[in-house]
């Protein structure tokens, strides 16, 4: 019998799709594995990234510095300590502080975002509150809290804006403005039908 070549055809351009996309798959996880955040030495960051955060941090005492890619960038993440209290900064590998991250007191928490904390729970104990600041040339601007409570020996973190309403990620963010748009494509749809 002599094979249909047909089918002879159609289980070759399987195996060719099959191989492709275990190929593409792999590809991805070596992508996902150089973005990552590798940890280095401050001895390691080039000069025109250290300098620009030792002036805007003169007696800072490093705690972790990592290096990794976002958005294509590479951007150096600084964690530290200065006059007893922990702050971060996000720094392109041009030197440019992206954000800084400074800790807070609840005292000194927006009405708003203080009120909010409480919603989350009477028991929860606050852990910690960085208040997350962008930065643009030497002025900086907070946006939003990153809260870390305790409830019963359970941690989580919280992300609030200054008026107190919960921050999306930056995934859940596209997939409700990709909601919202299929939403408003179905209501044109249903209007046209009219």
């Amino acid at each position: 019998m002599r094979p249909n070549k047909f089918w002879l055809g159609l289980a070759m351009a399987t195996s060719i799709a099959l191989v492709t996309t275990i190929a593409s798959a792999q590809e991805k996880k070596d992508e996902e594995k150089k973005d990552a955040a590798k940890k280095i030495e401050a001895a390691d960051v080039p000069a025109k990234v250290m300098d620009p955060v030792k002036a805007r941090f003169p007696t800072a005492e490093f705690t972790n510095i990592e290096k990794e890619v976002e958005k294509g960038d590479t951007v150096y993440d600084f964690e530290m300590k200065m006059d007893g209290k922990k702050y971060e900064a996000d720094v392109k590998d041009d030197g440019t502080i992206m954000e800084i991250e400074k800790q807070v007191e609840e005292k000194d928490l927006p009405d708003a975002v203080s009120k909010a904390v409480k919603a989350q729970g009477a028991n929860a104990k606050v852990k910690e509150i960085m208040e997350v600041n962008k930065v643009t040339g030497k002025e900086e601007k907070p946006f939003q809290y990153e809260i870390v409570l305790d409830d019963g020996g359970k941690e989580k973190e919280i992300k609030l804006a200054l008026d107190g309403s919960a921050v999306k990620e930056e995934g859940e963010a596209e997939q409700a403005k990709d909601k919202e748009k299929g939403e408003a494509k179905d209501e044109k749809k249903e209007e046209e039908k009219k």
